[in-house]
């Protein structure tokens, strides 16, 4: 008796293990997703340990890449998430919202965690090219989410679209702000708050984040040696 008890509750935990995931090309993927009836979903790798909301009609998400512990919203209508192939995105949340925006991420770029990427407005946009490296906690938005207002009604503060070009470096922290284009094989310094562009091959920090020298290439390898010598 005893062993049929356990039989089944193994059963059932098998089941709703079943529930909770998803077949996609034959492998078994955690995930949270809704609002998929007039909306297009797309993935060819790992999506594991995360959520899709689609609120609105005729919104897109395409993925090659691999996508781990990120919650993807999608609000309003007619916007994109394009993520490239064999990019790793393992960001806190990915929120577009609004009438044909879209964010894409070029080939082979890596978003650590706890980062967000926030596209908002109409027709607004984030691109992001390949082999980019984002270190942890970096943030991106081009909107203010909120609107302000001068004395006569008007908007003052619009959405604009941010460009980071191919194998550009965001170290812990960044924050990348509405209007900015950081050009490619460039460097963003720990905490650095990016106001206004960087031409491509620089490294810069501060806040707001200013040149500081020049970068003629980097790669993603970490440091297993020193280049100078210490005087004891």
């Amino acid at each position: 008796m005893k062993i049929h008890i356990k039989v089944i509750s193994l059963l059932n935990k098998a089941i709703l293990y079943l529930r909770s995931g998803v077949w996609i090309k034959g492998r078994l993927y955690r995930y949270k997703m809704s609002g998929l009836k007039s909306n297009l979903l797309s993935l060819d790798k790992d999506f594991i340990n995360s959520k899709i909301s689609f609120k609105g009609d005729n919104n897109i998400l395409l993925s090659s890449g691999n996508i781990y512990d990120c919650t993807i919203r999608v609000e309003g209508d007619d916007n994109k998430v394009i993520i490239g192939k064999d990019c790793i995105v393992r960001c806190k949340e990915i929120w577009v919202r609004g009438s044909g925006c879209e964010i894409v991420i070029g080939e082979n770029t890596h978003l650590m965690g706890h980062s967000i990427f926030v596209c908002q407005g109409i027709q607004n946009y984030i691109h992001i090219g390949k082999d980019c490296l984002f270190s942890t906690n970096v943030q991106i938005w081009n909107s203010d989410t909120h609107t302000i207002l001068n004395s006569e009604g008007e908007v003052i503060n619009s959405c604009k679209p941010i460009v980071i070009g191919d194998h550009v470096w965001l170290g812990q922290n960044v924050s990348v702000l509405k209007g900015v284009s950081i050009g490619e094989y460039s460097i963003m310094g720990m905490s650095s708050v990016v106001t206004k562009s960087i031409p491509e091959h620089s490294i810069a920090a501060g806040n707001p984040a200013k040149r500081i020298g020049d970068c003629y290439d980097w790669n993603i390898n970490f440091v297993m040696k020193t280049s100078l010598k210490l005087n004891m």
